[in-house]
């Protein structure tokens, strides 16, 4: 009985801390993990969205004013991502320089720009970066010929 009381004590006094000091350790680093992924997706789809929004502008200056904003999303992708990620949004800046140089000759020559041939660098590169993040995400690929599939159902191209 003694030795039970005894056991009952240690038990309380030193077992029951250290347990629950180390769940409390593995949920803290659970839950910074976490917080962590949240960043790295939120600076993966801020730098994409922002080179989406680079092919959508009317002029060169509008076209620089946004790549500028890109490129600060790029710090951040930069910061927390792995090699492979950053050397794949480095395609996807080189893509969008030319695109961006292309808009600027055609507007100095005064000739149409071609936007199609020129966009289509970019979302290549832009769709290699997307299954890249998704990789390092510990995503399975996207099935981008179903989804084009899927697309044409609705749209006529």
């Amino acid at each position: 009985m003694k030795t039970e009381l005894i056991t009952q004590v240690l038990f309380t006094l030193i077992l029951i801390p250290v347990i629950t000091g180390l769940n409390d350790l593995l949920k803290s680093k659970r839950e910074k993990r976490h917080r962590f992924d949240e960043h790295r997706l939120d600076a993966y789809s801020t730098f994409a969205r922002g080179i989406a929004e680079i092919l959508w502008a009317k002029d060169s200056r509008e076209a620089e004013d946004r790549r500028s904003r890109a490129w600060v999303a790029y710090e951040a992708l930069a910061l927390t991502s792995t090699a492979e990620v950053v050397a794949s949004a480095v395609r996807v800046r080189h893509a969008v320089s030319e695109w961006a140089n292309a808009l600027k000759k055609s507007e100095d020559d005064g000739t149409e720009f071609q936007h199609s041939t020129a966009a289509n660098q970019v979302y290549k590169a832009l769709g290699e970066f997307h299954l890249v993040a998704r990789k390092d995400m510990g995503l399975p690929p996207v099935d981008y010929e179903r989804v084009e599939q899927e697309i044409r159902k609705y749209y006529d191209y």
